[in-house]
């Protein structure tokens, strides 16, 4: 007689990656990774500063080309809030981590569809399907973070170390 092996797999939803700890604002933020604004150029040029601010190492024609795909992504599906908060965000390949950047303007400026905004929440995630899990997690922890009263306080800060140091006092 054959005994016969059963195997069950149980399998979880991935809400990190197995090697990560729970995603917080205030590891992948530091201070040269927010920047204060009084207006916006362009969205071109925003993204383009914000992608440069994000990948620091990145040569200029990676940083062109992951600017372009966010605002493509950008024109297709506006990700403009009512609290005042913009996330541009899209799956790069190549990279194996989140790059984000924060900007925060003194006061509310039109950005989309006439819509105003008072920061601008930029990331990027490796375009890798192990990694999209993450990817949700971290838009999902941005909406959540970013109520207009946040938004408010941050813009009051006036420094990108403040605006840091809100996050590791929050525990976000």
């Amino acid at each position: 007689m054959f005994a016969e092996r059963v195997v069950i797999l149980y399998h979880k939803p991935m809400t990190q990656l197995p090697h990560e700890h729970p995603l917080r604002l205030a590891k992948l933020l530091s201070a040269n990774k927010v920047v204060f604004l009084s207006e916006i150029p362009s969205k071109k040029e925003l993204f383009k500063n914000l992608v440069r601010i994000a990948c620091p190492s990145a040569d200029s024609q990676e940083i062109t080309d992951w600017a372009m795909h966010i605002c493509k992504r950008e024109e297709s599906v506006s990700t403009v809030l009512n609290t005042g908060l913009a996330i541009p965000h899209a799956r790069i390949e190549g990279l194996d981590e989140f790059k984000v950047a924060l900007a925060l303007f003194e006061n509310p400026v039109i950005f989309s569809e006439n819509r105003k905004i008072q920061a601008m929440f930029l990331f990027m995630s490796p375009d890798n399907p192990a990694f999209f899990a993450s990817h949700l997690q971290l838009l999902s922890l941005v909406t959540k973070t970013f109520t207009h009263d946040c938004i408010v306080q941050l813009a009051a800060a006036k420094t990108p170390a403040r605006v840091v140091e809100y996050f590791k006092q929050k525990g976000i």
